[in-house]
């Protein structure tokens, strides 16, 4: 494995594009690699990899992204429960498929654009921090393996947003001003209530009733709602939507 080469997730995004440069210009040998969801976005990649004059690969991660977080996604929902996909991703999905093309190219390095940072002891272990930005994304690669962790770079880490676009700016980077991804790659509009229903699922409306019983009024579905926050969608009550403190799908209230 060389130490001195470094497999790039290249999303097609600002973060990751300043990273790759980045790390050229800390003198690693880099291999830019896309993981292809089935939603597009390669070309904006694979722009970014040519105008750094680096190598470019696609990797399809659609199926295992189906299997290990696309549908447990779904079927939390579903449950009543609100997943993080990214935390369920980033361990099974992502960094896996990225270390496979390292061991395919003899990269002992992988790199991502996520604002997080790798700190060592003084036995050379390493643990992960939070980013020192406010865009902090530790909390989705905690539950990355110690054997990761080891081989994982995150240049960004004490790097804010802000910065990073002037970065991009002055690298002459192409998606220097591209809007910032949010929230589920896999769900690009971000209703992911209709993603859910799009597949063929569609939960019940039904009740929302307090400790005693009493009905406060309508609610669309449970797959609309999380544990201990308010919806601001609509619903048949006279007040806001409250937050539900508890949902129980086995006494599902009579509609």
């Amino acid at each position: 494995m060389n130490k001195n080469r470094v497999v790039m997730g290249l999303s097609g995004g600002v973060d990751s594009a300043v990273t790759a440069r980045l790390l050229l210009e800390q003198g690693y040998e880099v291999y830019g690699h896309w993981l292809d969801i089935g939603l597009g976005s390669r070309g904006d990649a694979e722009a970014v990899a040519k105008t750094l004059g680096i190598p470019f690969s696609v990797g399809d991660i659609r199926e295992s992204l189906e299997e290990l977080v696309c549908r447990p996604f779904e079927e939390d929902y579903l449950a009543g429960r609100t997943p993080i996909p990214c935390a369920r991703c980033n361990p099974a999905v992502k960094f896996p498929a990225l270390f496979q093309r390292a061991e395919e190219v003899g990269a002992y390095y992988v790199a991502t654009g996520h604002y997080a940072r790798i700190l060592r002891d003084e036995n050379g272990e390493a643990f992960l921090y939070r980013g020192e930005s406010l865009k902090d994304q530790a909390y989705m690669l905690a539950r990355l393996p110690k054997d990761y962790l080891n081989r994982i770079l995150f240049p960004l880490g004490s790097f804010e947003k802000t910065h990073v676009r002037a970065l991009a700016h002055g690298f002459g980077i192409p998606v220097a001003d591209k809007p910032d991804s949010m929230e589920i790659c896999f769900v690009p509009d971000q209703d992911y209530a209709g993603w859910i229903e799009a597949r063929g699922h569609t939960p019940p409306p039904g009740n929302f009733v307090d400790a005693e019983g009493r009905v406060l009024g309508r609610h669309r579905g449970i797959h609309r709602y999380t544990i201990g926050i308010g919806s601001a969608g609509r619903w048949a009550g006279n007040f806001p939507a409250p937050a539900p403190l508890q949902g129980d799908l086995s006494r599902r209230a009579p509609s």
